[in-house]
């Protein structure tokens, strides 16, 4: 089963923005677990038009583990950011999700 999430981008009158996800106006993101169940439950849009997500996924244990990723303007993944673009977290043995996002405004962290 593959469960990805899907981040779209519109245009002001509401139509879909193609500049985009390569043309189509929306990414699909795989999560850290590839073709794992994945929830996005927290998005920040910076200055600099990079995209901050936060959610959790269901990793290849079975367990559910919290995650966070971060996109270029474009939706491509910002490799620079953690591991490939990711940042995964397995602090607890069964349950780590997160259901928000917080971003401090004075650093940008």
């Amino acid at each position: 089963m593959n469960d990805d999430a899907l981040l779209a981008k519109f245009k002001s009158t509401g139509d879909v923005n193609s500049s985009f996800g390569g043309g189509d106006g929306y990414v699909l993101i795989d999560g850290p677990d590839a073709g794992r169940r994945n929830l996005v439950k927290g998005s920040y849009v910076g200055t600099d038009g990079k995209i901050l997500l936060a959610g959790d996924y269901k990793s290849t244990d079975e367990s559910d583990d919290a995650y966070a990723c971060r996109l270029n303007a474009d939706g491509s993944l910002d490799e620079t950011f953690g591991i490939l673009g990711y940042y995964s977290s397995d602090a607890w043995v069964e349950t780590d999700v997160a259901n928000a996002l917080a971003v401090l405004p004075t650093t940008g962290e």
